[in-house]
This record gives structure tokens, C-alpha cells and sequence, in this order.
């Protein structure tokens, strides 16, 4: 039998055992799949336990320091807030004795030497400050209480004073320069405002003695101010408003690299006569709104300072029936476990 003819029998046999074609030499049919051949039976493995979970790729740890912003104190006793206030009543007695116009508004042409010929454009400037709270109380929706009282804090020499008065039946001035006070008593008389009173704040107890307002109001005033003294303002003026009364306030929230050491301020102070500008962070503003028993209603930004990086924020709150059911810890140390 040649080789082409033993090739033929050999795939003739085949195709019969697999039932595709006939070994007569007929035409192999189209294959079709066997369906009565077992599968051979996988290699045995070892009985091991089924998990449903995939296990990380083991990596290595590298422990690297945690990233941490600049430590800001808000929160001082009592005798070191006492010495921080006294600082700034000096500081600001000082500004007031030489620059006191200027001290308000940061422009050359209100220094002592031109004041005279630019009095009118700066007290003038007073009326779009105040002009922002009726526009946070329209934003609202709320009416403001132009009936009752209003206080504002950081007076200066009335330049906000003149235009509050116009629009509440009274305004209590305070302020913590009596130099500066000096200047605002004159400027009340000769405006012949009668609603305005004015009031010298320089000692803890000084804001207790207020009675209570329907309205309270301050601008570029507090971010003067170290932030333990800014939060204690804030606290002592705020649950002074009548229930429903109304604050706005303006502040800074965050000024570029800035850090507050409570202990190494009161140990070495600024020079006196120094304008200097202090940020309480944001989330210690809103908890204080809420621990001084009161809601925020707005929060603006405003630049009043003119600082790249920093941010001016301006605040419009209302005061509640009740303090806040929950008390805030945002500048409390951690405790430990």
C-alpha cells in the first residue's frame, strides 16, 4: 500500500469513530460536536479554604510628617486678655494723638497735613459702609429695627456714626481711644446729631454696662484687634442683642502666613502706635455666632483691606429665642484618650 493510500484509510477511520463522514471514501461531513464525550477531569488540588475578599498588595510604609497650618490662640485668661486690651487702647490712643483721620481710612490725603481740604470726601465715604446692612437685610428679607437701638463698636472719630444715626432712633458709640473719641464728640455736635451717644470701652467690664440693642454694627474695627480679643468682643457684644435684633460685623478670616502666640504677644508686644491686623479664622467666627446664642443669616466677602491672599469677610447674623442646643469645640485643644 503506498503512502497516499494508507493516509486515506487513516483519516477514513478517524472520521468514523467520530461520526462525521463514512469510510466508503464519501465526502466527510461539516464536524459537529460530540456531545457524548467526557470532559477530561481537572488535575486535583489541594482543599484549600474559599475567600471572597482580595487581599491588598503588601507596600511599603514611609512615615512622613503631617502638614499643619500656623497655630492661631483664640482663647486667653482673663488677666492676659485684660493686658491685650490695654495694649490696644494704648496703641490706638496713640494713632489718634497723631494720625487720627488717617488711622481710619489708609489714604495719603487723610493724614493731619490735608485733612482739612478732604474732610468732607471722608466722612462722606462713611454712607456706602453703612449702606451694606440695609443690602444684607433686603438679601435676607428682614426689615431692620430703625426704631430701636443700634451699637456700634470702634466709633473712631464718627465717620459711620454720622450715617447710623440716620437711620436708627439711637446710636451708641464706643470706641477705645479717647482721642479718638475727642474728634467724634466733635463731630456729632457740629453734624447736630441728638440720637448719638458716646461711650468709652477700655476695661473688661465696660461692654456689661451697655443695655441692650436692637442692632449692632462694626466695620473695619475688629481685624485690629489680636484674636482672643476679637472673640471676647464678639461674646460679650452678641447675646447683648434684644431676641430677633440683628448683627453685622466685618472681619478678617485669613491674612497670608499669619500666626497668633498668645504668650509671646503679651511678652513682647508691638511697638505702641503701630496699626496692626489680626484674623480669627472662619469656622471660630461661625462657632461664635452660635455659642453667643445667634444665627448666621449672610456671610460676604468684602475686601477692606486691600491685602492680596487675605480674605474680609462680612457677617450678618440675628439673635435667637435661646442659645444653641450645640456648643462648639472648633478652638478647643484636643483631649487626649
Amino acid at each position: 500500500m503506498n503512502l497516499l493510500a494508507s493516509l486515506k484509510k487513516r483519516i477514513s477511520s478517524v472520521a468514523e469513530w467520530l461520526g462525521v463522514g463514512k469510510s466508503n471514501g464519501e465526502p466527510l461531513a461539516p464536524s459537529v460536536p460530540r456531545t457524548d464525550l467526557e470532559e477530561p477531569a481537572p488535575p486535583a488540588t489541594p482543599n484549600l479554604p474559599i475567600s471572597t475578599t482580595v487581599e491588598p498588595p503588601v507596600t511599603a510604609t514611609v512615615d512622613l510628617p503631617i502638614a499643619k497650618g500656623p497655630i492661631i490662640d483664640t482663647e486667653v485668661d482673663p488677666a492676659t486678655l485684660a493686658a491685650m486690651l490695654k495694649h490696644v487702647e494704648a496703641c490706638w490712643q496713640r494713632l489718634g494723638e497723631t494720625a487720627p483721620h488717617w488711622s481710619v481710612l489708609t489714604a495719603p490725603r487723610f493724614k493731619p497735613d490735608r485733612i482739612a481740604e478732604t474732610a468732607d470726601e471722608f466722612y462722606g465715604s462713611g454712607a456706602a459702609d453703612v449702606d451694606r446692612l440695609p443690602r444684607a437685610a433686603d438679601r435676607c428679607g428682614i426689615a431692620l429695627p430703625v426704631q430701636g437701638t443700634c451699637f456700634e463698636l470702634g466709633c473712631g472719630v464718627g465717620r459711620l456714626t454720622l450715617w447710623l444715626a440716620k437711620s436708627f432712633r439711637l446710636v451708641i458709640g464706643a470706641d477705645i481711644s479717647l482721642s479718638h473719641l475727642a474728634l467724634a464728640k466733635e463731630t456729632v455736635r457740629a453734624a447736630d446729631c441728638q440720637n448719638v451717644e458716646l461711650r468709652h470701652v477700655d476695661r473688661l467690664g465696660a461692654l456689661d454696662e451697655l443695655p441692650a440693642f436692637e442692632c449692632f454694627y462694626s466695620a473695619i474695627v475688629l481685624q485690629h484687634n489680636p484674636p482672643p480679643v476679637i472673640r471676647w468682643l464678639l461674646m460679650t457684644i452678641l447675646p447683648k442683642l434684644s431676641v430677633g435684633g440683628l448683627g453685622f460685623f466685618q472681619l478678617l478670616t485669613v491674612l497670608p502666613d499669619y500666626a497668633f502666640d498668645a504668650a509671646a504677644y503679651v511678652a513682647n508686644p508691638p511697638t505702641h502706635g503701630e496699626m496692626e491686623m489680626h484674623a480669627l479664622p472662619h469656622e471660630v467666627v461661625l462657632a461664635t455666632i452660635r455659642d453667643a446664642g445667634c444665627e448666621l443669616l449672610e456671610a460676604r466677602e468684602f475686601d477692606a483691606v486691600g491685602i492680596p491672599g487675605a480674605m474680609s469677610m462680612d457677617f450678618f447674623v440675628r439673635k435667637l429665642a435661646a442659645p444653641a442646643k450645640v456648643p462648639s469645640v472648633a478652638w478647643e485643644p484636643a483631649k487626649a484618650n
